[in-house]
């Protein structure tokens, strides 16, 4: 098979589909699906895998050599008229051109190794964009606040920070890109924090939440996702703010199940008749009922304002 299937998370950016081998290009870049770094190196001529079968859903597509974009705006094309969408990951010069195809992301590892923000200025608003999280580079809020005022300047967009899982050849190659006088961090420095690079973001009026693009589904289905996005928005918080391990992995778990199962979750919900699903944990039980009645979660709000609260407040339970 040429794609990975992967459980649809707001870590991973909700891919669901991830191509096993890609065409390469002249630059490195963060692979979104794994959270590493991409090397130059590879065959530029790759064919681009066929479309994933087992069911319509997001697929990643990675950066491409310039002289095959057209290539890959009509597989996406063909892919959304079967009803997918796609995660298309891009540079800061193609963010610029106009597209009406799927949802675009833009890479800032580029920028960042070089340290310039300032292509930034002419990003269009409402595009979303990733700075990878890199020790020596940007791990510390001193260095994030240039690139996430650029990226503030039209307005709000979604910016999420990725920690980057780094092997020691990636932090050779950082430190002979970066210098000599960043070698002590890129080996030896803390690692950074997404969480508080999401405090930075939303303080700067940016969205560090990724959002999940939706797909052509019937209604039944359509509402099952949305319950199966909250609820996997609400354990990957919880993981984050080391609540009860359990806890958070039932909620994981409880979305895996609602994306798949056959049952109308909302109807259930409002009939009060959610005892008959087993594999509901008493929390996710609760926030499928909060979400199926109005649309929203206070269970899910509290741990997005907990996970954002400054430093220095104190955290109230969310248990």
């Amino acid at each position: 098979m040429s794609w990975r299937e992967l459980a649809p998370e707001p870590a991973r950016h909700w891919i669901r589909f991830a191509p096993k081998r890609w065409p390469a290009t002249g630059s490195p870049s963060l692979d979104l699906a794994e959270r590493r770094i991409v090397w130059p190196g590879g065959a530029p001529d790759v064919p681009l895998p066929e479309p994933p079968v087992a069911r319509r859903d997001l697929v990643y597509l990675p950066p491409l050599p310039r002289d095959r974009r057209s290539e890959r705006e009509r597989w996406i094309v063909d892919y959304e008229r079967q009803g997918g969408a796609a995660l298309v990951q891009v540079d800061g010069e193609e963010a610029l051109e106009p597209t009406a195809t799927g949802t675009r992301v833009v890479d800032l590892l580029a920028q960042l190794l070089v340290r310039d923000p300032s292509p930034l200025a002419g990003l269009p608003g409402g595009v979303a964009a990733v700075l990878p999280l890199l020790p020596g580079l940007s791990s510390e809020a001193e260095a994030w606040r240039p690139w996430l005022a650029a990226l503030a300047a039209h307005g709000r967009r979604q910016v999420c920070g990725v920690a980057v899982e780094l092997t020691p050849p990636d932090r050779r190659r950082l430190s002979e890109l970066s210098g000599e006088e960043a070698w002590e961090a890129i080996f030896h420095g803390e690692a950074p924090s997404e969480r508080e690079f999401a405090r930075a973001a939303a303080r700067a009026g940016l969205d560090p939440f990724p959002v999940r693009p939706e797909v052509a589904l019937a209604p039944r289905r359509r509402r099952n996702r949305e319950l199966a996005t909250r609820l996997a928005e609400a354990g990957d918080l919880w993981l984050r703010l080391r609540l009860p391990e359990a806890d958070g992995q039932a909620l994981l778990a409880a979305a895996r199940h609602a994306e798949a199962t056959a049952l109308d979750l909302a109807s259930l919900a409002r009939e009060g008749n959610l005892g008959v699903v087993s594999w509901l944990s008493p929390v996710a039980r609760e926030l499928v009922v909060e979400q199926a009645a109005s649309g929203r979660s206070d269970r899910f709000e509290r741990l997005k304002e907990q996970y954002l609260a400054a430093a220095d407040t104190p955290e109230e339970a969310v248990e």
